[in-house]
């Protein structure tokens, strides 16, 4: 039997300078407002200040995180590259030749790593797309151009699952299994549940289920530089690059808080410097606020949030 790894809990929220009061104010207005929020977590100084549930989703309740799995997926391009096997340059045609027609086309040949983790692909995937059918691979890489990679940003989830392609050819394993020793069994993270493809390979920009306390282990690895609980777990310079400013959002998406630029699937915060966040529809959160050396996670139903989600996958 596995030894659980649990976050430490902090004898008193005030002990870690939170404000007990506050975070019940917040979850009061959240009840009064009808909001549907399904659980939070509050971490400072790597101790969990507060944490709540809403009834049926208790602690031990996977919860579905829906974006949030993006960052997981950009998670294990980041091991992979660490390990050699590609690059951020690394074009997609030179792995999966067989994307190419018969006539040339400069755009397939220019689309990198780094451009689908930015949503900067080009590509326009209809949200339409039968994910029913085994044909993802095909209906994506027969979607229309609607910029050249590297240029717009465009908030595509399939981006995310030519990417869990790219990790299944070169690595020749499957994102689950890759993740399971490098992130899963040092963070304690029993084994997700990852929706797949018919032909096996993970969906990549949604369909991740995690505890509340499995993304807040997550989230607190990439606060501390890849670290958790003293040990390098993701590679530091990852860490680093994936939560920079890497692209500008501020024409694409209509939320203010996803108007200030997009990393390796990470969001950036508005209205408070160093501050990330791995973000899913209905308000599933990971939030780092290095400055504070704080967290915050959430998850919930609610539907007012909008972080441009405009895929099937959300």
């Amino acid at each position: 039997v596995k030894e659980k790894i649990s976050i430490e809990r902090a004898k008193t929220a005030e002990s870690v300078g939170v404000s007990s009061k506050e975070v019940q104010n917040f979850i009061d207005h959240c009840m009064e407002a009808n909001k549907e929020l399904h659980s939070i977590m509050v971490i400072r100084h790597g101790k969990v200040a507060c944490e709540a549930y809403r009834e049926p989703f208790g602690p031990e309740y996977k919860h579905m995180m829906y974006s949030v799995s993006k960052s997981f997926t950009s998670t294990a391009i980041g091991f992979a590259i660490d390990e050699g096997y590609i690059s951020l340059d690394t074009k997609f045609a030179d792995i999966f030749p067989e994307a190419r027609g018969d006539k040339p086309d400069a755009y397939l040949e220019k689309m990198s790593v780094e451009d689908l983790l930015t949503m900067r692909s080009g590509l326009s995937v209809t949200p339409m797309m039968d994910k029913r059918k085994d044909r993802w691979f095909k209906d994506i890489m027969s979607s229309s151009w609607i910029s050249e990679p590297g240029t717009e940003f465009l908030y595509i989830s399939e981006n995310m699952y030519l990417l869990c392609c790219i990790i299944h050819k070169v690595v020749g394993m499957s994102v689950m299994k890759y993740l399971e020793p490098r992130l899963f069994e040092p963070l304690g993270i029993e084994e997700p549940f990852w929706e797949t493809c018919p032909r096996g390979i993970e969906a990549g920009g949604w369909g991740m289920m995690i505890k509340t306390e499995d993304l807040a282990k997550f989230t607190l690895c990439y606060l501390n530089g890849g670290k958790f609980n003293g040990k390098q777990v993701i590679p530091e310079w990852w860490v680093e690059e994936a939560t920079k400013y890497h692209a500008d959002t501020a024409k694409s998406s209509k939320d203010f808080d996803s108007k200030v630029g997009y990393g390796y699937c990470f969001w950036m915060n508005a209205g408070c410097e160093n501050s990330y966040r791995a973000d899913g529809m209905f308000c599933q959160f990971g939030m780092v606020f290095k400055d504070y050396d704080a967290v915050f996670v959430m998850t919930g139903g609610e539907i007012s949030h909008n972080t441009s989600d405009n895929s099937s996958g959300a």
